[in-house]
């Protein structure tokens, strides 16, 4: 089917190329998007590139604008990307994955996987229970492929299997017992450029109790503990 003008008769064209079992569309006198023999949609490429799970859609560029994905909508609430598992007749149930999206990159003989977020049912689940863990992986060096790095649980436990840290040497970590708007008790790890340096406060009740100084000693009731511990009874008898 040609949508020609005057100038160009193939300037838009929908063509089914019988030797590939293939449909192609065709627009500015260029290949835009084809369907291809195992019904998979190609937008900038000819031919599917092979992947995991072989995925339906591709979208194939060499930049961020011929290569990307958007979901607008132009009323407050912003776009919604869904993930759905299971039908009628086959209810989900625990251990059952949701969606996940995978990272991956090219290397020599095709592309691995470097990262992924699952989701994941996470308990009895039934009609509105729906108790759900998502899992955050990253592959490591020498490794192809990812593994556990944090895992939310259905109790919102949250799981780390690494070191938390914090690079920037110039702040802390701060491990706070409360919301924004009340972080009265904490736990706060300096690192060489914090204050004080190297050293870990405990505090409760927006006060500090209890310090850890970059020589090892603990201070208690005091900022500058003098030795291994260093305990300071004020004279109104607290002890």
């Amino acid at each position: 089917i040609r949508f020609g003008d005057q100038d160009d008769t193939n300037v838009g064209l929908l063509t089914y190329d019988h030797t590939t079992n293939s449909m192609q569309f065709r627009t500015a006198d260029a290949e835009q998007m084809r369907i291809d023999s195992s019904g998979r949609l190609l937008k900038g490429t000819t031919s599917a590139i092979t992947l995991a799970n072989n995925p339906n859609t591709q979208i194939v560029g060499t930049s961020a604008s011929d290569s990307s994905l958007a979901l607008i909508r132009q009323t407050t609430g912003g776009g919604e990307f869904v993930f759905a598992a299971g039908a009628s007749g086959s209810n989900i149930s625990n251990g059952n994955g949701l969606g996940f999206i995978k990272f991956m990159g090219y290397h020599t003989n095709g592309y691995d996987e470097y990262a992924r977020i699952q989701a994941y049912a996470d308990g009895t689940t039934g009609d509105g229970d729906a108790p759900g863990r998502i899992e955050f992986k990253t592959t490591a060096d020498g490794s192809s492929s990812p593994s556990n790095a944090m895992v939310i649980n259905s109790s919102q436990d949250v799981l780390f299997y690494g070191t938390i840290r914090n690079d920037n040497v110039s702040s802390a970590l701060n491990i706070s017992g409360g919301n924004g708007a009340d972080s009265s008790a904490n736990i706060i790890l300096n690192g060489s450029g914090g204050s004080p340096a190297n050293a870990t406060q405990f505090r409760t009740g927006s006060t500090e109790r209890m310090r850890i100084d970059s020589s090892g000693n603990v201070g208690i009731g005091t900022t500058s503990p003098q030795r291994r511990l260093h305990q300071h009874v004020s004279s109104s008898g607290q002890n």
